[in-house]
């Protein structure tokens, strides 16, 4: 069964023009094709023994596609066009698997996943100061100086970095923070020749999961309709809290905000292997699907750690992948530590009125009418949980710059850093998490 994630209205947005949309820069990246993986596939999760190879595993599924092999945590996932129509047979050999001691933990519908923010659309034009903000060094990016903005987007962008806890102090260091860690972002693609972001967009790293190519470019859509805009805007927010990581990017949604769990899988794997330390899915879906939840659990063993935004319904509910993830404690889900579940707030630190909420939500950060980019060397105000989702991730690569640590110690800090959510309604009270607080958060590194 295919789901969808409500998604919020998109609001009005800013947008700054700044010349003609350029040609993406050059992406150099092997263009060696990726497995092609259709709606109509199963996704089959199996355990599988340490000693098994992938041609073993493939003699012993003809015309299945392998997803993610994993041996050496006993896991592989493969999506094969189910035989006659049925879920649960899917053309499997039982007997060769058995013969490989394979076993199958879940055979499952190949599910979409919806981004989980509004579209920027441009409503209102403005202009920068000499064409982009810039450091003193030259670097091309967000911190370092607004003067370039309007007055109404200038002011948000200060509230934003107040809010998030960035002090002036912090600010004037940022140009060294974060250099030489990768973050993937996976999502609908990014401008890959944005002023603000292309001198950290990895030109030798990233995949198009949805045209399968080697070119992650976001794809035009109808203004208005769709998502189109949504990766441009969360890379613009994740590079505005960490401005030197390297952004690894992989399209798996298409315009109109939607994909497929296999891509999803494909894309987070691939990130791993290209040797992202933080993956942001600003994405979700309602349905828990064991292909997502062991691919995810894999890449936390394997260090990584990933923030996920938490949905846009204003529901108790949270979509996954962030559903995976806890508040802690005697209920907490040891295969997720290291996955940091993310709710919006607005500039003003209550609870926006789209964002779900719940007491296993673990952190919330600004994610309404944030000053972000845009394509074609625009900025844009956007809206969701999937903008408060990228200042988690930024923070987290911040403190992974800082020094080696586990996702666990890394994401425990983070927690105990973040500010208390006050309310004085009943409904919401200690169920948004606690509040990024950058600034505490690496002072107590």
């Amino acid at each position: 069964m295919t789901h969808r994630i409500s998604i919020l209205t998109a609001l009005t947005l800013l947008l700054a023009a700044c010349g003609s949309v350029p040609t993406p820069q050059e992406h150099v990246v092997s263009t060696t094709r990726v497995p092609t993986v259709t709606a109509q596939h199963a996704l089959i999760t199996l355990t599988i023994q340490p000693q098994t190879t992938r041609d073993q595993l493939q003699a012993a599924l003809p015309g299945a596609v392998i997803l993610s092999f994993h041996p050496e945590v006993g896991s592989a996932i493969v999506a094969q066009v189910p035989s006659g129509g049925s879920l649960t047979t899917a053309g499997l050999r039982v007997q060769a698997l058995t013969a490989l001691g394979a076993t199958v933990d879940a055979v499952e519908a190949n599910d979409q996943i919806t981004a989980e923010g509004s579209e920027p659309s441009s409503l209102g034009l403005t202009t920068w100061a000499g064409g982009a903000l810039t450091w003193a060094g030259g670097q091309t990016t967000w911190a370092g100086g607004v003067s370039g903005l309007d007055p109404v987007a200038q002011s948000t962008y200060r509230k934003f970095l107040s809010r998030i806890g960035m002090s002036e102090s912090y600010i004037a260091t940022m140009p060294t923070q974060g250099a030489g860690i990768k973050v993937a972002v996976i999502d609908t693609g990014v401008d890959m020749n944005h002023p603000f972001l292309k001198t950290q967009i990895s030109t030798t790293q990233g995949w198009d999961f949805v045209d399968n190519d080697a070119l992650p470019q976001e794809v035009a859509s109808t203004i208005g309709i769709g998502r189109y805009g949504h990766g441009t805007a969360v890379t613009g927010v994740l590079l505005q809290v960490a401005p030197r990581v390297t952004v690894l990017p992989y399209r798996v949604l298409g315009p109109d905000g939607s994909g497929t769990v296999g891509n999803l899988v494909l894309a987070i794997d691939r990130a791993v292997a290209d040797g992202a330390k933080v993956i942001n899915l600003s994405l979700g879906l309602t349905s828990d699907v064991t292909a997502l939840s062991t691919t995810l659990s894999t890449a936390l063993k394997a260090g990584v750690v990933i923030t996920a935004s938490a949905g846009n319904a204003n529901s108790t509910t949270l979509t996954y992948p962030a559903r995976y993830a806890t508040s802690g404690g005697l209920l907490s889900a040891p295969k997720f530590v290291g996955l940091v579940s993310v709710g919006s707030i607005d500039l003003d630190g209550s609870k926006s009125a789209f964002s779900n909420y719940s007491s296993d939500l673990k952190m919330s950060a600004p994610g309404n009418a944030i000053v972000s980019a845009y394509p074609g060397a625009r900025l844009a105000y956007a809206s969701g949980t999937s903008f408060a989702a990228p200042s988690v991730a930024g923070a987290l690569a911040l403190g992974m710059y800082r020094g080696t640590l586990t996702p666990g110690s890394l994401t425990d800090t983070l927690n105990a850093a973040g500010d208390t959510y006050t309310t004085l309604n009943v409904f919401t009270m200690g169920s948004m998490g606690r509040l990024l607080n950058v600034s505490r958060y690496l002072g107590l590194r």
